[in-house]
């Protein structure tokens, strides 16, 4: 179990190192212009918008894409009354200072990742402090 569990807890660490590092790289902020709104679905009651935008940095033109993760919609319907509603807002688009092409329209903290990981390591501790307790257990049946 203490295998198991640890290769489990470094899938997860991995994860929210990943997913901690794109937050931590969107540093700056610009206006930004949808240039198309989208519906995608990724599962039959699971939809997401997508959207491609331009924004200008320092003069330099610059094309991204993102695909939201948060709000998911159960019907297309929905998240085509999402869009509506998005279209009359203005837009701010998050990039990396330093490289102003990596950028995305949603910065979104790695919670559920940390907490995957933070959870796993709990289980990973108790399944250590487990094994010592019954191998004592053992060595003190063994003694008698």
């Amino acid at each position: 179990m203490l295998a198991i569990t640890t290769v489990i807890l470094g899938w997860f660490a991995i994860q929210a190192l990943c997913e901690g590092w794109k937050y931590a790289r969107l540093d700056t902020q610009a206006p930004a212009q949808v240039l198309k709104w989208e519906v995608k679905m990724l599962s039959s009651s699971h939809y997401a918008l997508f959207a491609t935008y331009r924004y200008v940095v320092n003069g330099q033109e610059f094309i991204g894409q993102t695909l939201f993760s948060t709000p998911c919609y159960l019907n297309h319907y929905a998240a085509e009354n999402d869009i509506k509603e998005r279209q009359a807002k203005e837009i701010q688009v998050w990039y990396q200072k330093k490289y102003p092409a990596f950028s995305a329209l949603q910065k979104k903290f790695p919670k559920k990742e940390l907490t995957n990981t933070v959870l796993t390591f709990g289980v990973l501790i108790y399944f250590y402090l487990i094994r010592g307790l019954v191998s004592r257990d053992l060595r003190e049946q063994e003694s008698i």
